[in-house]
This record gives C-alpha cells, structure tokens and sequence, in this order.
C-alpha cells in the first residue's frame, strides 16, 4: 500500500489527527475536578454579587450540617455504642 493510500486509510478508520488528539487528552485528564473547578469559582463569583444571600446560605447550610452532627452522635452515644458494664446485652429480670 502507498504511503498515501494508508494516509487515506487511516484517515477514514480514525478520523481527524486533531479529534483523535483531543478525545485522546480528554480521556487521560481528570475532567470531573477540572469542571468541579469552575463550578466553585462561578459559585464563588455568583455568591460575591450578593453577599446578604451569601451569608444566609452559608448560615443556612452550617446550622444544618451542625444539626446533623448533633443528631447522629446522640444517636450513635444512646442506640449504637454499647452500655458501659459488662454483659449489657443480657436483660436483667
């Protein structure tokens, strides 16, 4: 085969070098923390134009990640971790 017939031939099978090249980068980066990136700095940005929004949110969100805490270490403290003496599982009649 000529070098121009296998050209053509590799051409038609894989398509353009430069697709081949960009779908080759895209699959060896990490594009989920890439794109997470940007959505933290449009956030950011978002956030920044309304600051009194901003600071309800950010309150909002940390008393309800405070109450969840508070809630499962109650929940872990009473009904998951066991009673502190010996035998607790055996009911005393």
């Amino acid at each position: 085969m000529s070098p121009e017939e296998a050209r053509r031939q590799s051409h038609l099978k894989f398509g353009n070098a430069q697709q081949v090249r960009e779908n080759l980068w895209q699959q060896n980066t990490i594009t989920t923390i890439d794109t997470l990136w940007r959505e933290l700095k449009y956030g950011v940005r978002t956030l920044g134009r309304t600051p009194g929004f901003a600071t309800i949110a950010i309150l909002v969100m940390a008393l309800g990640i405070g109450g969840n805490i508070a809630l499962f270490t109650v929940v872990r403290s009473v009904l998951l971790k066991p009673l502190p003496y010996r035998d607790a599982d055996r009911s005393q009649r």
